[in-house]
């Protein structure tokens, strides 16, 4: 009788223990725990639609830094897999058209260039260090056939090659004046001092390493940003790069970016939308070149005016919204497979929807409403979109879905073991 009661008194134990376990609050969410958030970001599609490379940010307390590095994971799940090591940050990786190998922008020698590297099967090969400019290189691009990347580096606007930018550098570090002589806005971005330069986008040869500048003069190319998608693309055939430049007097009151357009070659830039007061920036063209795509803002000097979605015909010579009826600000788009339609991401009460804009017209449909959601891209084959999502109670992961928006697929799972402790609540 005593055994019986012995081990009825354990089983009643163990289930107020389970019971008590259950009612227990998650332990709070505190400062140190949300630096420990993996940050996930920057997702890329492989043209055959097998692989995403992306990164992801840790932060080091004790240190005060944050370190990056370059993932890629197949479209179907599973592990991810680190590209990069370094003691250094990488980032930024973008695919060659080919799908052969995957550049990123990488401090690992000293100053910041853009490497690539061979892939098979995602497995990491041979490393290549592609740029060699002096003053850095970060955001690369590559052209659809392959030959070149473009990028952007803090330049002085009156240095024509690099070695005078060079010795500009060197003789500025040499100084004993350290003081900070403004004479003109802006001169500082958050913690950075522009220093007298300026932001230009080049070109390098993926072969060669020849570098070139497409931007010559005392203009940021592109504009300062706070982020997103970038404000720079080649044409299809690769002869011809769009990009966005504010050329107005005093650019500290103003917000008058436009789309500038031109050849890979070099020469003299042409403006396309210099009928616009306000920005026009993150030119995209259509798979068969016809269009720009871009966004603008209509209500000069007004930083916080909708983002519409605009169409250059490049035949006419014309613009014309597709979202002056759309009640939303446009933020991240791209073209559809086949050029046709137009997926965007686009706020909505709380929320950023993916949405899908035919070209010729009519309304947009909402494809994916869950979460908040940015980044969007679609395969080769026009059946799958890569997209990131987050909300309130959890950070950025990538997801999939089919191109009609169904079969929602969360495919990082970077921080869900560590979140699981907090049960935290949409």
């Amino acid at each position: 009788m005593k055994r019986v009661f012995a081990l009825l008194t354990i089983i009643v134990l163990s289930l107020v223990s389970v019971v008590a376990k259950e009612q227990q609050p998650a332990r709070p969410f505190t400062i140190d725990d949300l630096l420990k958030i993996r940050r996930v970001s920057d997702p890329q599609l492989s043209s055959d639609g097998r692989w995403i490379a992306y990164t992801i940010a840790d932060t080091d307390k004790a240190a005060n830094k944050r370190t990056t590095q370059v993932y890629v994971i197949s479209t179907d799940g599973g592990e991810a897999r680190a590209l990069t090591s370094e003691k250094q940050s990488s980032h930024s990786p973008r695919w060659s058209p080919d799908g052969k190998r995957l550049s990123f922008v990488s401090a690992r020698d000293g100053e910041s260039q853009i490497w690539s590297i061979e892939l098979v099967e995602a497995k990491p090969g041979s490393v290549k260090k592609i740029s060699n400019i002096s003053t850095g290189a970060d955001a690369p691009v590559w052209s659809p056939d392959g030959k070149w990347i473009a990028f952007t580096s803090e330049v002085y606007p009156g240095c024509a090659t690099d070695d005078c930018n060079k010795q500009q550098a060197e003789k500025a570090a040499a100084t004993k004046v350290k003081a900070k002589i403004a004479d003109r806005l802006l001169y500082r971005h958050w913690t950075t001092w522009k220093e007298g330069k300026r932001s230009h986008i080049f070109v390098v040869s993926t072969e060669s390493g020849e570098t070139r500048d497409l931007t010559p003069g005392n203009y940021d190319a592109p504009p300062f940003s706070l982020g997103g998608q970038i404000d720079y693309a080649f044409s299809p055939d690769s002869k011809e790069l769009a990009f966005a430049r504010n050329t107005d007097k005093v650019e500290a009151i103003s917000t008058n970016g436009d789309i500038f357009i031109v050849p890979v070659t070099g020469g003299e830039a042409r403006r396309i939308t210099g009928d616009n007061p306000a920005n026009d920036l993150t030119p995209v063209y259509s798979p068969d070149g016809r269009y720009i795509a871009y966004r603008a803002q209509s209500k000069s000097g007004f930083e916080a005016d909708r983002w519409r979605l605009m169409l250059f015909d490049r035949k006419i010579g014309q613009s014309h919204s597709l979202t002056e009826q759309f009640d939303s600000s446009v933020e991240s788009f791209t073209f559809s497979a086949d050029g046709q339609r137009i997926y965007m991401s686009a706020l909505d009460q709380g929320r950023q929807p993916i949405y899908e804009l035919p070209l010729g017209g009519g309304p947009g449909k909402k494809l994916i409403n869950d979460g908040f959601n940015d980044d969007v891209q679609v395969s080769t084959d026009g059946k799958t979109l890569v997209f990131t999502r987050q909300s309130l109670a959890r950070p950025v992961e990538i997801y999939k879905a089919n191109s009609i928006g169904a079969a929602v697929t969360q495919l990082t799972k970077t921080n869900d073991a560590f979140l699981a402790d907090f049960n935290l609540k949409p």
